[in-house]
């Protein structure tokens, strides 16, 4: 069985953002199939206790922008540190990336073009004209695609998406790294519900996860006084 990775995200998650291009990268070196999961992250923010980027402290938005700045260095990506278009709402946007990918289309694609609405282009992706534009750009149906993410089943996805998220918080039943947005989860042959935070997964489909975390996620090296690093 191939290594299914379910990617839990909010469409205006920075570093959704700034992680998708490399957990696209490492899944495809693995043989790995990621299915792209957009949630109510303010619900799984509440569910799991979690204080929402926009409301904490003003020292630790700012050392989120620092590591933010330090991560779009190390992968060369456009960085808007303060998006005039952060936070909005995201629900539209989420439900038009369900919608793509029950009509088999880029889902992918549109994913990264979504996110870098936010944090490389200050458009507002809760604009109905802004989803659209990028729509057109990815090279689909713009209107079809909207008016499938209007309809009932696009909204229970999106519903089950964030119901999903937030049982993650509470049970090991598979492999979790993170807890905000994103959210990677892995399912294989031989998983056994090994906490990435804990311990080294010992099950050949978990090492594969784990080298492909540890390619998605590894914390960028802030550079040394005197160096030009």
């Amino acid at each position: 069985m191939r290594l299914g990775i379910e990617h839990f995200f909010a469409p205006v998650s920075g570093y959704a953002y700034l992680g998708h291009a490399a957990l696209l990268l490492a899944a495809r070196e693995n043989g790995a199939i990621v299915r792209q999961r957009p949630v109510d992250i303010a619900r799984v923010f509440a569910a799991g206790g979690s204080t929402p980027p926009v409301r904490q402290s003003d020292a630790r938005r700012a050392w989120r922008r620092r590591d933010m700045r330090l991560w779009a260095a190390q992968r060369a990506l456009p960085l808007n540190e303060q998006p005039k278009h952060w936070p909005t709402d995201g629900e539209l946007a989420a439900r038009a990336i369900i919608a793509l990918d029950m009509a088999g289309g880029p889902v992918d694609a549109f994913v990264g073009a979504v996110l870098g609405a936010v944090w490389a282009r200050d458009l507002d992706i809760a604009d109905r004209d802004v989803l659209a534009g990028l729509l057109t750009e990815a090279g689909v149906d713009a209107k079809a695609t909207l008016l499938r993410a209007d309809g009932d089943e696009a909204a229970a996805s999106y519903e089950s998406n964030t119901q999903d998220a937030i049982a993650h918080l509470s049970h090991r039943r598979r492999i979790v790294l993170r807890t905000g947005s994103p959210r990677i989860c892995a399912s294989g042959a031989r998983t056994r519900g090994v906490c990435m935070k804990n311990r080294r997964p010992p099950y050949a489909c978990d090492r594969v996860f784990w080298r492909l975390c540890c390619n998605v996620h590894r914390r960028p090296r802030a550079p040394r006084a005197g160096t030009t690093e």
